[in-house]
């Protein structure tokens, strides 16, 4: 069976594969050369910030797109595994022998399941090990910045494993490759959207914020930290308005349209602002907590799938 089940799949594999190996080259000849280049500059000079800099927006554009990386293994690998057998016509053949179809389909998810984790493990790996050539600026920020996070450490083999069960899914229901990749990027977009989207503060839930009150305009945030809000506290404490102008009004600041910095004028009334936020240390906590929920649902659709397994009709019992 795994050598049929290899057989079948072997050419998305191959090219999955041959992607992540070129990729990776990428970002190690990258690396590599970022710290040959930053070899004799002192830590924290211009020199060193602004060549970091530059060296880390040399694939930034890429980076914006890396989010959709894990909808291929839905769309490419997830979606044919049972709507291409149907469509053919072989699974009529196949699961009319020894094997039971349920213990075929178990095959094809274990097998293509643990190819497709190891894939976005892999992703993930190489990601992290190219950030660490630029951590000394902050640059190498892979938890504030949305398309790092996801695509670096363990969440990344839990986005490429969801992606493709919702694609098995899709297959198994329609019957048909096409519609089922299009429900497969549909459903990886929602969840995306879900997790990812501001509006919905999906991510808030993994963790309480570390809540600072500052009572000077200098940030008390740590470097690399992802923001949670915050809020004027009057000189009472009280939370005043958070919106800009009505807060600077009721103190007497004055605003002069949204380019004046007002918070030096209320902070010397007496004001200050409470400000949340998740530090940089809570990254392994949000890939975990993350992984856990993608991991689960991935999952429990996936023995859904299972389940749903039967012998065609008419065929030997």
């Amino acid at each position: 069976m795994l050598w049929l089940v290899w057989r079948q799949h072997r050419l998305p594999v191959l090219v999955t594969s041959v992607l992540l190996l070129a990729f990776g080259t990428v970002l190690l000849v990258h690396g590599l050369r970022t710290v040959d280049l930053t070899a004799g500059l002192a830590a924290g000079s211009e020199e060193l910030d602004a060549l970091l800099d530059r060296r880390f927006h040399d694939l930034y554009l890429f980076f914006n797109w890396l989010p959709l990386v894990p909808a291929l293994a839905g769309l490419f690998l997830g979606a044919p595994v049972l709507a291409r057998e149907h469509e053919t016509g072989t699974a009529a053949l196949a699961w009319t022998q020894s094997v039971s179809p349920r213990r075929w389909v178990v095959t094809k998810l274990l097998v293509l399941g643990t190819v497709v984790t190891l894939c976005g493990l892999a992703l993930g790996a190489m990601l992290n090990a190219w950030l660490g050539t630029l951590d000394e600026l902050g640059q190498g920020n892979r938890f504030a910045l949305v398309p790092l996070f996801g695509g670096s450490g363990v969440v990344s083999g839990a986005w490429w494993l969801f992606s493709f069960v919702m694609g098995v899914a899709a297959g198994t229901v329609l019957r048909r490759t096409v519609p089922a990749m299009a429900v497969a990027l549909a459903a990886y977009v929602v969840a995306f959207v879900v997790i990812v989207s501001p509006i919905v503060d999906f991510r808030d839930m993994y963790a309480e914020p570390t809540r600072v009150v500052q009572d000077s305009p200098a940030d008390a945030r740590p470097a690399g930290s992802v923001s949670a809000g915050s809020d004027w506290l009057d000189p009472d404490g009280r939370t005043v308005d958070s919106d800009m102008y009505p807060v600077a009004s009721a103190a007497g600041c004055p605003d002069e349209g949204p380019q004046f910095d007002y918070s030096p004028c209320l902070f010397t009334k007496g004001y200050r602002m409470a400000v949340e936020f998740y530090p940089p240390t809570m990254y392994w906590r949000f890939q975990w907590t993350e992984t856990a929920i993608l991991t689960g649902v991935a999952l429990a659709v996936g023995g859904l799938v299972v389940w749903s397994a039967r012998r065609p009709t008419g065929g030997r019992r």
